[in-house]
């Protein structure tokens, strides 16, 4: 990523890609275990950097490796074989090469250590503590632009994460889950989240996962110093539901982001159960929103 904060320095809002793993699991590419999308990247790379490439051709400006999955402590618990270090490096190798010749910026997912929609979580601090170090050590490792940090909903795992990414000072965005009640899923109070995320100088903040008037009550009514963005979830049904299908077209979506545009995003794109149509739909809209 260049040096400037792009977030901050833009015309128009950067468009982010949308779904990998409801996509994969569309395909019949995925399973529902703890790495879920990620064992696409050896099962059926051609597939995942075909999707890459699809989301850039709809106009995404950004595409987000496919390593939500690819925690260390997701792998342990699946059994998994496969070291976290090799298949976080085939999936940031299969977003390079659909991005080669691009402008295309390349975000690096790191996940919530376990489920992001579990409330009481089974591993200790020092087991978060690690996941995040290791995982996010093999994205830098593999040359991605930025690390997002998504569907962040728990404060102590956050605050793991400012912290490891204050001591190697590589560019981030934080994407927060944000439950009806407009607190994360632990309970802790939003805008004191933010406060805290802001004094270690993210590239942005995001609100990911969570329907779109969740967002527009957050923005709205928080004090957000940051650059923001937000991506918000298509799927229908409940977030716990193990099948993930489209549940918001790309044209009701972008009605229902209207509101959003005008508090001035930075980035925006689409969550689960969204397609390449949802991307390419937002590409025109944006550009034409922003044309005068």
């Amino acid at each position: 990523m260049p040096d400037e904060n792009i977030f901050n320095n833009r015309l128009k809002p950067l468009i982010l890609d949308g779904s990998m793993g409801s996509l994969l699991q569309q395909m019949g590419k995925t399973h529902n275990s703890p790495v879920w999308s990620g064992e696409a990247n050896f099962t059926a790379p051609d597939t995942v950097e075909k999707i890459h490439r699809q989301y850039i051709t709809a106009g995404a400006d950004i595409i987000t490796t496919n390593t939500f999955r690819t925690n260390p402590l997701a792998l342990i618990r699946s059994g998994a074989s496969v070291s976290p270090g090799l298949i976080v490096k085939k999936a940031c190798n299969l977003a390079h090469r659909a991005a080669e010749g691009q402008t295309t910026l390349i975000a690096g997912s790191n996940p919530p250590a376990e489920d992001c929609y579990q409330k009481q979580r089974k591993a200790t601090l020092s087991e978060l503590e690690d996941n995040h170090r290791r995982h996010i050590g093999f994205l830098i490792e593999n040359n991605c632009d930025f690390i997002l940090h998504e569907t962040q909903s728990h404060l102590d795992e956050i605050k793991i994460i400012l912290k490891i990414m204050d001591g190697n000072k590589f560019p981030f965005i934080i994407s927060l889950y944000i439950t009806p009640e407009i607190t994360l899923l632990d309970g802790s109070d939003i805008q004191e989240v933010l406060d805290l995320i802001s004094q270690f100088n993210p590239r942005a903040v995001s609100f990911n996962c969570c329907p779109v008037n969740d967002i527009i009550r957050i923005v709205s009514k928080m004090n957000i110093s940051l650059p923001f963005g937000f991506y918000a979830n298509m799927g229908s049904g409940n977030v716990h539901d193990k099948e993930i299908y489209c549940g918001t077209s790309p044209d009701i979506y972008i009605a229902e982001i209207e509101t959003l545009i005008r508090f001035n995003p930075s980035f925006l794109g689409a969550c689960c159960g969204s397609s390449f149509e949802h991307i390419r739909k937002l590409r025109i809209f944006i550009d034409e929103f922003y044309s005068d």
